[in-house]
C-alpha cells in the first residue's frame, strides 16, 4: 500500500455529527487541505518514492509484545530494586529516631554523616523514580483509553517547575495536577528533612559532691613572725603587685587572673539594689563592686559540668569619713605612705565564729598617710575604721568559669564587725611594717608606691605622667572615692598573705581535711568544706521529630510511587512509545522508514534510527501553502521554513 493513501483522517458523516468514520485522506482532501497543500504532499511522494532506507537491526518478522525469559526476570528485577530504594531513607529515619537520646558513637556518627547526604542524594533519586513511575503510569492509561490532557499531564510532570508551568499552559487546575504540585513538593522536603534529621544535643545528669575553698580567716604569713616573712614574703608581694596591674577587663571580671572568684561588697548593693524576701541581692556585672582584686580559691571544680552551691566568707570594710590634705614641714620624710593600727585588743576569738555572745569590742582604727614626692610639700592624711563584713555567697560554674550570683549577710557568723582577722596582732604589726614596702626595696624612697598608684588611678595609667616627677598625689581624691579604693587594695594585700601558693591554683591534696578542727598555728591553710549540686552533660543524639516524620511521609509516597510504577509497567503490555522523539517517526509518512516496527520502545527506535537525519520543516515547500512537519532531511532538503509565509493552520 503506498504510503500517502494509508494516511486517516476523522470526518463527521452528514446524518449523524456524533459518528465518525475512519477515511483515507485522499478520498477527502478537499474538505480539510487547500489544492496548494495537496499538490506540495503530491510533491513530496514524489520525491521519497521508491526510497527504501536500510537500518539495521530493524525487525523483519511480527513479535509479540510480552517479555520472556531472562529479559522480563532481568527487567523485573532491576525494577523492584529501584522501587525498594526510598527504604533506606525509611531506615535512616527509623535509626534516627531510635538513636535519639543516645551517647555519641562511632556508629551513631556514620549515621548521622549519612544524613548529610539527603539533600543531594533525596531529589535525585526522587526524580528518577517519580519520573519513572509517571511514564509507566500514562502509557498504562494510555492503553486503557485516557484523555489526551490527562496523559499530557503525567508526561508534562517530570519535575516541579515542569509540574507548575504545564498547569498555566494547559489552564488545567484539577486534582491531578494540584496532586503533581503536592507529590513533587515533597523532593526538596525529603532532602531537606534527611539533613535536619540527626542533631547533637546534652543530657544533664545532677549529683552531689563537696568542695573545699580557702577560708578568708586562714594564717596570713604576715602573722608568723619575722622569719617567715623574710622567706616567704616574697610570694605576697609577687602575687599583690600581679594584681595590681591586671587591666580594667579583668579588675571587673567576676573572677581573677586565676580564676578565683571575687566575692563582691554588699555595702554597695544595700545602697542600690533591693533584695528577697530572705535579703538576698541579686549580682549582675553592671552592679557589682568587688572586694578584692583577688578572688576565693576553690578546690574541686572541674573545667565541665555546671556547679551550684554557696560559700561563708568575709572582707574587711574601710570607712574614711574625711582626708585631709596638708604641707609638709621643712626636713620631713617624703615619698611612700604609712598605716597604724588603733585597738583596744579583744583577744583572739577568730577561729570560734559559731559563739553565740562576744564581748563588746571597738573596731580598730587605721591611720593612712602618704607624701607626694620628693619636689612636693603636699601630703594625704586619713582615719578609717575597720570592720568586718561578713557574707553567705550563692556561687555559679559553668565549665569552670565561676561567679557570685547572689549574697546575703551571713545568718550563720554573728561575731560583731569590730571582730577583724587582724586580732590576731601579730598580722596587724606585720601588715603595717611590710605592706608599704611590698613595691620595692627603697632604692627611690622619694618616689609613690604601686598602692598609690592605684589609689590614684587603678588603670594605672597615671605612670606615664608621674614617673618623671617621682610619684603621684592623692591629694583631691573624694572621701567616699578613697575609702573604697583603700578598702579594695587592703583586702588584695591581706588575700594575697593567705598562703599565696593556693591562690594560684597549687592546692594540697588533703585540702578537705585541713579545717578549723584540725587547725595547726604551723600549717597556715584552712579550707571549708561545702555540698554542691553538680550537673553534667553528656553529648547525645537529638532526633527532630517533625522532620522524621517528613522524612518518613516523603520516603513512603517515594516507595508507593516506586511499586505502583513497577506494577504499571508491567502490566502495560505495548511498548513505551509516550514521551520520544523517536515515537514521532511512527506511521510518519515525511521520513523513510523499513515497513514494521511498530513493537519498538521509544529508546529501542531511538538506537535503531540514531544516525537518520530529521528536521522540523516544510514538507510543501513547493506550494502555496505550507505544512509544518518532522521529516528526514535529505528528502525535504529545501523545506526551510520561512517567517511570513502561510502554513495550513484549519480545514
Amino acid at each position: 500500500m503506498e504510503r500517502f493513501r494509508s494516511h486517516t483522517h476523522f470526518i463527521p458523516l452528514k446524518d449523524d455529527a456524533s459518528r465518525l468514520e475512519l477515511l483515507p485522506i485522499e478520498s477527502e482532501v478537499g474538505s480539510f487541505k487547500s489544492s496548494s497543500v495537496k499538490n506540495g504532499l503530491d510533491s513530496a511522494e514524489g520525491q521519497s518514492q521508491n526510497r527504501t532506507l536500510v537500518v539495521k537491526g530493524w525487525p523483519q518478522t511480527s513479535k509479540a509484545l510480552r517479555k520472556t525469559g531472562w529479559k522480563k526476570v532481568g527487567s523485573l528485577a532491576i525494577d523492584t530494586l529501584i522501587a525498594l530504594i526510598p527504604l533506606l531513607f525509611i531506615a535512616v529515619s527509623l535509626v534516627a529516631i531510635h538513636m535519639s537520646g543516645s551517647p555519641i558513637s562511632t556508629d551513631g556518627d556514620r549515621v548521622k554523616a549519612a544524613t548529610t547526604l539527603g539533600p543531594t542524594l533525596f531529589p535525585i533519586l526522587f526524580a528518577a523514580i517519580v519520573g519513572r513511575s509517571l511514564r509507566s503510569l500514562a502509557l498504562f492509561q494510555a492503553e486503557r483509553g485516557a484523555k489526551l490532557g490527562t496523559l499530557e499531564q503525567l508526561m508534562g510532570s517530570l519535575t516541579i517547575f515542569g509540574t507548575v508551568e504545564l498547569q498555566f499552559l494547559l489552564r488545567t487546575f484539577d486534582l491531578l495536577g494540584i496532586g503533581l504540585i503536592a507529590l513533587w513538593a515533597l523532593s526538596p522536603l525529603g532532602g531537606q528533612a534527611s539533613l535536619r534529621l540527626l542533631g547533637l544535643g546534652k543530657q544533664p545528669t545532677s549529683s552531689t559532691q563537696n568542695v573545699s575553698y580557702l577560708s578568708p580567716e586562714s594564717v596570713s604569713i604576715l602573722a608568723q613572725g619575722a622569719d617567715t616573712i623574710s622567706s616567704l614574703g616574697f610570694s605576697t608581694n609577687a602575687l599583690y603587685l600581679s594584681a595590681l596591674f591586671t587591666p580594667p577587663a579583668t579588675q571587673a571580671s567576676a573572677v581573677d587572673t586565676w580564676a578565683n572568684v571575687k566575692i563582691p561588697t554588699i555595702e554597695k548593693l544595700e545602697s542600690t539594689s533591693k533584695s528577697d524576701a530572705d535579703g538576698w541581692y541579686r549580682v549582675f556585672p553592671e552592679n557589682a563592686s568587688y572586694s578584692s582584686l583577688v578572688g576565693l580559691p576553690i578546690d574541686g571544680i572541674r573545667k565541665s559540668g555546671s556547679y551550684h552551691f554557696y560559700v561563708e566568707c568575709l572582707y574587711m570594710a574601710l570607712d574614711c569619713p574625711t582626708v585631709t590634705d596638708s604641707t609638709l614641714v621643712n626636713g620631713t620624710s617624703r615619698g611612700g605612705f604609712s598605716l597604724n593600727f588603733v585597738t583596744d585588743d579583744p583577744g583572739n576569738l577568730l577561729l570560734y565564729p559559731n559563739q553565740t555572745s562576744y564581748p563588746s569590742v571597738k573596731p580598730w582604727g587605721v591611720n593612712f598617710s602618704a607624701v607626694s614626692n620628693i619636689e612636693s610639700d603636699d601630703s594625704f592624711i586619713t582615719n578609717c575604721t575597720l570592720t568586718r563584713s561578713s557574707v553567705e555567697s550563692n556561687i555559679t560554674c559553668d565549665d569552670g568559669s565561676c561567679s557570685v550570683t547572689q549574697i546575703r549577710r551571713s545568718i550563720f557568723d554573728q561575731r560583731p564587725p569590730g571582730y577583724t582577722p587582724l586580732v590576731y596582732g601579730i598580722g596587724a604589726a606585720g601588715l603595717e611594717t611590710y605592706w608599704p614596702m611590698s613595691g620595692g626595696s627603697g632604692e627611690h624612697p622619694g618616689s609613690s608606691t604601686p598602692t598609690e598608684y592605684f589609689i590614684s588611678d587603678p588603670t594605672m595609667n597615671s605612670l606615664s605622667t608621674s614617673i618623671a616627677s617621682g610619684g603621684v598625689s592623692l591629694k583631691g581624691l573624694s572621701a567616699d572615692l578613697f575609702s573604697e579604693r583603700f578598702s579594695l587594695v587592703f583586702n588584695t594585700y591581706w588575700q594575697c598573705s593567705l598562703v599565696p601558693w593556693y591562690q594560684t591554683g597549687n592546692f594540697p591534696s588533703n585540702a578537705s581535711a585541713l579545717n578549723h578542727d584540725s587547725f595547726d598555728i604551723n600549717y597556715m591553710g584552712i579550707f571549708n568544706t561545702t555540698t554542691t549540686t553538680v550537673t553534667t552533660f553528656t553529648d547525645i543524639y537529638v532526633c527532630n521529630k517533625i522532620w522524621a516524620a517528613i522524612l518518613l511521609i516523603a520516603s513512603t509516597v517515594l516507595l508507593l510511587c516506586g511499586i505502583g510504577g513497577a506494577v504499571a509497567k508491567h502490566m502495560a503490555r505495548g511498548p513505551k512509545i509516550l514521551g520520544y522523539v523517536s515515537t514521532m517517526t511512527r506511521d510518519n509518512p515525511y521520513i523513510d522508514l523499513p515497513p514494521g516496527g511498530c513493537t519498538l520502545d521509544g529508546l529501542e527506535r531511538a538506537r535503531l534510527l540514531k544516525d537518520v537525519e530529521v528536521k522540523v520543516q516544510d514538507v510543501c515547500a513547493e506550494g502555496g501553502v505550507g505544512h509544518i512537519a518532522l521529516g528526514s532531511a535529505e528528502t525535504f532538503d529545501s523545506g526551510k521554513l520561512i517567517s511570513g509565509r502561510l502554513y495550513a493552520g484549519a480545514a
